[in-house]
């Protein structure tokens, strides 16, 4: 089953109409609005693109004080690490990764490229302006067979990985790609380095895993 929208809030939705339609080459196609009886909605939906929907509400459109301080800031407001939970749009070939990456920097945001294990996925991250972590991916490969059986036993059945016999997979090799200065940043813009390592770039750099490629 294909997914048909990602329904997700926001209180500024000129900052995220930008970054969506800007940085992601999103496309605006339809909005459903309503101020009947004082319950004030605005839902807006962007076309991604091969029959998929990004849908944003406006919390501020809402008029209840519950909304007006809610963190949209998902992980965060979940308490979890910044990565726990984004959102991954698919890139169709590795031309078209490399296309976003430079279409990102080319918008002053920082990105990090890595690897996701056993080689079989290469994708690119940075946050939007309501902070959450975006994802682009290119599927390069096929995950073995036997990572389904040892996906079961471990996530459903609750087994150790030692047990299991899964081969660990230790820290990913990550590069963190700054964009060109004289780009003037979004004020939306977020560190990488900081959002995700919780660490300045320079301390980041000394980081064996970790590489920095200033553009």
């Amino acid at each position: 089953m294909a997914l048909n929208h990602l329904a997700l809030c926001t209180h500024d939705p000129e900052l995220t109409h930008r970054f969506y339609t800007e940085a992601m080459g999103f496309r605006i196609v339809g909005i459903e609005a309503d101020d009947t009886k004082g319950n004030k909605y605005k839902h807006v939906f962007y076309d991604a693109g091969e029959g998929s929907y990004l849908a944003y509400y406006d919390l501020n459109a809402f008029g209840a004080k519950a909304h007006r301080n809610a963190n949209t800031n998902i992980t965060q407001a979940m308490g979890v690490g910044t990565a726990n939970m984004h959102v991954a749009w698919e890139a169709k070939n590795l031309a078209g990764l490399e296309a976003m990456r430079e279409r990102w920097l080319s918008h002053g945001l920082e990105v990090m490229e890595s690897m996701h294990h056993k080689g079989w996925m290469h994708s690119i991250y940075t946050f939007d302006p309501n902070g959450l972590m975006v994802e682009c991916a290119y599927v390069e490969g096929e995950l073995p067979e036997r990572d389904a059986i040892d996906a079961f036993r471990i996530f459903v059945e609750n087994q150790g990985i030692d047990e299991v016999g899964y081969e660990r997979e230790g820290r990913k090799d990550t590069t963190i790609h700054l964009p060109d200065p004289a780009i003037e940043k979004p004020v939306y813009h977020a560190s990488i380095s900081e959002r995700l390592f919780k660490t300045d770039l320079e301390a980041a750099r000394s980081l064996p895993f970790i590489s920095v490629i200033q553009h």
